[in-house]
C-alpha cells in the first residue's frame, strides 16, 4: 500500500477542520477558568464588604442583597468575558446565569461557614472552592485528564461544575447534561438552607458574627 501512494505522487492531503475552533482572544481556552475564579472571589468579596460596611443587616436583608449582587456581579463578568474580550462566545443569558449561580454559592457558603465557626470560616472556604475546587475544576486541564481524586471532586464542587456547565454551553450546545446544573442548583440550596438553620438557631446573621 505504501509502494502504491508512493508512485501515486506521496500521501493524499488530509483536511482537518474545527468545528468549534477557540476564539483567537482565547487561543488556549483558559477563559472559563479564570472567569470561575473572578467569580469566586467575587462572591468572597461581597460577603465579606457586607459583614465590614452593613452590620446592621438582618439574616433576609443579608440573603436579599447577596441575591443582587450577585446577578448584578455575573453580569458584568459575563460581560467582560463574552461582549468586550470576545473570549467566551457562551449565549450571554447562559453565561450570566451560570456566573452568578457561582457568585451565589461561593457567598452562601461562606456565610454559612461564618455563622457556625466565625474566623475559621476561611479554612472549609479556601478548601472547597481554592485549593480542592479550582484544582479540579477542569478549565486548565480537562477533568478526563486529572488524577484521582480530583477527577471525581471535577463531578461534585461547584467549581468544576459551572466550568463543565460553561463549556458545554459554548461548545456543545445540542448536547448539554443536566449534572453541572444540578450540583450547582444542589450547592446553592443546600448552603442557604445551612446558613438560615443555622444563624435562626445561633440567633445572629452573618453580618453579626
Amino acid at each position: 500500500m505504501l509502494t502504491q501512494i508512493e508512485q501515486a505522487g506521496g500521501p493524499p492531503a488530509l483536511e482537518i477542520v474545527d468545528l468549534n475552533p477557540l476564539p483567537a482572544a482565547d487561543p488556549a481556552g483558559l477563559a472559563t477558568f479564570y472567569l470561575i475564579i473572578a467569580a469566586t472571589i467575587l462572591g468572597f468579596v461581597t460577603m465579606f464588604q457586607l459583614r465590614a460596611n452593613v452590620k446592621t443587616l438582618t439574616l433576609g436583608r443579608w440573603l436579599g442583597c447577596l441575591a443582587v449582587l450577585a446577578v448584578v456581579g455575573g453580569a458584568t463578568l459575563a460581560a467582560v468575558a463574552g461582549l468586550v474580550l470576545g473570549a467566551l462566545s457562551t449565549p450571554f443569558p447562559v453565561l450570566w446565569a451560570l456566573v452568578s449561580a457561582q457568585i451565589g454559592v461561593a457567598a452562601m457558603f461562606n456565610s454559612a461557614m461564618l455563622v457556625m465557626i466565625h474566623r475559621w470560616a476561611i479554612i472549609p472556604t479556601w478548601l472547597v472552592f481554592i485549593l480542592l475546587g479550582n484544582t479540579s475544576s477542569g478549565g486548565a486541564v480537562s477533568a478526563t485528564l486529572l488524577p484521582q481524586p480530583f477527577s471525581v471532586l471535577n463531578h461534585a464542587l461547584p467549581s468544576g461544575a459551572a466550568v463543565s456547565a460553561i463549556h458545554s454551553a459554548t461548545y456543545f450546545p445540542d448536547y448539554q447534561r443536566p449534572g453541572p446544573y444540578l450540583v450547582l442548583a444542589v450547592w446553592l440550596v443546600a448552603s442557604t438552607v445551612v446558613l438560615v438553620v443555622a444563624s435562626r438557631r445561633l440567633k445572629r446573621s452573618p453580618a453579626q458574627a
